[in-house]
């Protein structure tokens, strides 16, 4: 199963209100706005590698959420996302 890390390259200044987060990458000057969910993914992500199922299941757990195909579709999403803005990349499996 893929595993994901932080880009070492990545310095991320984040805020948070209520529900909603931002973020804001230094090197790149990008500024985003997340949810509570999308700015949970990360903040797992800043403390190591993770994959897939586990990530589901610590978030699920967290969250007091039901690890089902929709958390698990939404997950994979935030993923790709953090992906696509070379915020994550590939990791060795833990």
């Amino acid at each position: 199963m893929p595993t994901w890390a932080v880009n070492p390259l990545v310095r991320l200044d984040w805020r948070n209100w209520d529900t909603e987060s931002v973020a804001f990458e230094v090197v790149s000057g990008e500024m985003a706005v997340f949810d509570a969910l999308e700015a949970a993914v990360m903040a797992c992500f800043e403390v190591g590698p993770r994959e897939l199922e586990s990530l589901t299941e610590e978030l699920a757990a967290d969250m007091a959420l039901p690890v089902d195909a929709a958390l698990v579709e939404r997950i994979q999403a935030i993923i790709t996302a953090f992906v696509d803005r070379g915020w994550l990349e590939p990791a060795e499996p833990v």
